[in-house]
């Protein structure tokens, strides 16, 4: 019985993700998944908020309507299981996130999104949802999203990076000083990541601990010195009002 149930689920679920055809199968297999109440049919159906359907307009709606079923059921603990599963181990997370931050308590949520992100951190098969994840906690503020950006920054993929750096342009302080000066000095980074990183320096106004005087090629056009610090151009150029 339990292998036909399963069996079930997976051909549920398979309609559910159907990227082609007719949005009604998919949500008539949404609609069947949700009433049987359990993690692994739960599971099912947060899988449709990781693939896109073919016709953007019912993608949209699909996704909608099924977040706004899930947010109904915030005392349901086979629900609060798929969500914290999906965000270990699932892609394209924003939609989960967004229902996962409604129903878990705030403490629960935090927990669960650092877990999820400490295990995606290096993953290259995982990159989307490492970004989604260090936005999330980025979002949560604090510590957390302070520990999220220095670690999102040491990653080797320049998306999680750039996520990493939009973390830390929320933060300054000594602790972020380093870490920034560190990538936009790196001469394995790409380009637009080491602009990145001098924009959020200029913007924070940091000193470089190491003292550094000589600017990369990538920031030198838009960039200089000043007192330590690193300083946009035109912010430095004098007016001309006439």
């Amino acid at each position: 019985m339990f292998g036909l149930f399963g069996n079930k689920v997976e051909r549920l679920k398979k309609a559910a993700c159907q990227r082609y055809g007719q949005h009604e199968p998919r949500r008539d297999a949404m609609i069947k998944l949700l009433a049987m109440k359990t993690v692994e049919a739960y599971s099912a159906a947060l899988s449709r908020f990781t693939v896109n359907a073919d016709s953007p307009h019912w993608d949209e709606k699909e996704k909608s309507w099924l977040a706004a079923q899930l947010r109904t059921r915030g005392d349901d603990t086979a629900l609060i299981d798929a969500l914290g599963e999906l965000l270990k181990t699932g892609e394209r997370l924003n939609q989960a996130l967004a229902v996962a931050a409604e129903l878990m308590p705030e403490e629960d949520y935090a927990s669960q999104v650092q877990a999820a992100f400490e295990r995606r951190l290096g993953d290259h098969r995982a990159v989307d949802a490492c970004v989604e994840l260090t936005v999330a906690l980025g979002d949560l503020g604090g510590d957390q999203a302070l520990q999220a950006g220095l670690a999102a920054v040491g990653d080797h993929n320049d998306e999680v990076v750039l996520a990493g750096l939009s973390v830390l342009e929320s933060h300054g302080g000594d602790a972020v000083a380093a870490p920034l000066f560190g990538v936009a000095f790196d001469p394995l980074q790409m380009p637009r990541v080491v602009r990145r990183a001098g924009a959020v320096l200029a913007r924070l106004g940091l000193s470089d601990p190491e003292g550094r005087d000589e600017i990369p090629e990538a920031l030198a056009e838009d960039f200089q010195f000043e007192g330590g610090r690193l300083v946009a151009r035109s912010a430095s150029k004098p007016h001309n009002d006439h």
